[in-house]
């Protein structure tokens, strides 16, 4: 991309050519930083070597060069980073949240084991439990079971578990359960 007037270069064509090999530069230590190879086409190698030519085929990058690519790799890096962190976080809470779930499930399981006229014991209000759902003082889940009659000869079971987040606050809507239970006649 060299441009020409009356036998001599042009102050604005030394800029483009001068600009176009520090976006040339930047993008090829960019590739190096971040791992990756460009084919350059035939194309653009002649307009790299005709303006590495033009500016007396200086070798090496500029610290100005370095730095701009180290910037985007740095933007790059950052990025992805974040998102890594975002998906991690995501994973824990749906673990907790999947746990969360068996331990209710399990604790209606428990009440369908029951005789129907001890089904009334099994109310709980904040009970702190592990994953498995046992009474533990140091439990990152807290269980509420009521019970409620809805009918003559069934009941109603609600199993609410909340769960500590990561920042140490406690989960805002618990994962919870209905079942109505019936008595055998």
């Amino acid at each position: 991309m060299r441009v020409e007037v009356s036998g001599k270069r042009s102050w604005h064509a030394l800029c483009l050519n001068n600009v176009w090999i520090v976006v040339s530069r930047v993008v090829r230590i960019a590739a190096i930083l971040g791992g990756v190879v460009i084919m350059w086409g035939t194309m653009t190698a002649r307009r790299v070597r005709s303006s590495a030519r033009a500016a007396k085929s200086n070798s090496g990058f500029t610290l100005t060069e370095v730095m701009i690519a180290s910037i985007i790799f740095l933007i790059a890096s950052l990025g992805f980073s974040f998102g890594l962190i975002a998906a991690l976080k995501t994973q824990y809470m749906a673990s907790d949240h999947y746990a969360a779930m068996s331990i209710a499930r399990n604790r209606i399981q428990r009440a369908r084991s029951l005789n129907f006229d001890s089904l009334g014991l099994l109310s709980e209000s904040q009970l702190r439990v592990d994953e498995f759902g046992l009474q533990s003082s140091s439990g990152r889940y807290y269980r509420t079971t009521s019970v409620t009659n809805y009918a003559t000869n069934c009941v109603e079971l609600t199993v609410g578990v909340n769960f500590t987040k990561p920042d140490g606050a406690t989960s805002e809507v618990p994962v919870s359960i209905k079942v109505l239970i019936a008595r055998d006649m």
